[in-house]
């Protein structure tokens, strides 16, 4: 399968990720990333394409690394200045994953809350909330200029602020 835009990604990511907290509200105990395999496995449309190449189950992931397959082992490189959406953590100079000095990012936060150790029903209402944020992260509109990153740093401390209530609240169950 070849690049898909920007736009593709974005709205795929969105429909995902509001169909993963839909099925949180339905009492799913699910870990996310069984979730997002489910999703990609029977609601993509163009899943028998997509199923063996789109990395850790992502379109964000997928749109930011397409072509950045490097090397004799022909494995995926991650690519993560290129994510078309505004992770809470990438202030802190990280994305998804991993946030400054070690700490979590927005998205393995989630896993972490969706592990068999954690139980789901205690914070059933908060992980909706987290998956929701993550459906409407925006789009990553950088394009090199100041006014592009000002914007984009008002927006970083927005979801940085709802994400930490969030965690914390949920840490506090």
């Amino acid at each position: 399968m070849g690049r898909i835009s920007k736009e593709e990604a974005i709205k795929n990511h969105r429909a995902m990720w509001n169909w993963i907290a839909d099925q949180y509200e339905k009492g799913s105990n699910q870990r996310v990333r069984f979730l997002k395999r489910e999703y990609i496995d029977t609601m993509d449309p163009n899943r028998d394409e997509r199923i063996k190449k789109l990395y850790v189950s992502c379109y964000c992931c997928y749109y930011a690394g397409i072509n950045n397959i490097v090397g004799a082992d022909n494995r995926y490189r991650f690519n993560c200045d290129q994510c078309p959406v505004v992770w809470p953590s990438y202030a802190e100079e990280g994305m998804c994953c991993e946030g400054l000095s070690g700490t979590i990012g927005l998205y393995e936060f989630i896993e972490e809350c969706t592990d068999v150790y954690m139980r789901i029903d205690e914070i059933r209402d908060i992980l909706v909330k987290l998956c929701r944020l993550v459906a409407d992260l925006p789009e990553n509109t950088y394009d090199g200029s100041m006014e592009s990153i000002n914007n984009l740093a008002e927006e970083r401390d927005h979801l940085i602020d709802m994400y930490h209530n969030l965690c914390e609240e949920a840490r506090e169950r």
